[in-house]
């Protein structure tokens, strides 16, 4: 699992990113957050998951690039939109994942 450098963050994340990404690399987050990860399963696409999920021991997070961090659902939701429409405006159609790798290469 790697965390990108130019993460999208949710309102009230800004200032617990740091805290919230090192609880999940020692596997002991206390209350859950939910993540938006290029996850790469065959076809690299994005998507939601609550920081539970990949706390599990068994739960595959080689691969995983961590592009956004969310208190809650809504918030993660609000964030996919936000990405989307970058996208959109940055002409490239849906190709989502190539646009976050793209943030993470100018950086």
């Amino acid at each position: 699992m790697r965390f990108a450098r130019r993460m999208y963050l949710s309102e009230g994340m800004e200032k617990k990113k740091d805290k919230v990404i090192r609880r999940l690399r020692m596997r002991k987050l206390a209350r859950p957050v939910y993540l938006l990860a290029l996850c790469d399963y065959g076809t690299e696409r994005l998507e939601i998951l609550s920081s539970a999920e990949l706390l599990q021991r068994s739960y595959p997070s080689e691969g995983l690039l961590i592009a956004g961090l969310a208190g809650d659902y809504e918030d993660a939701l609000d964030l996919v939109r936000q990405i989307a429409q970058e996208t959109l405006d940055a002409g490239l159609e849906t190709d989502v994942c190539s646009y976050i790798r793209g943030r993470e290469r100018d950086r």
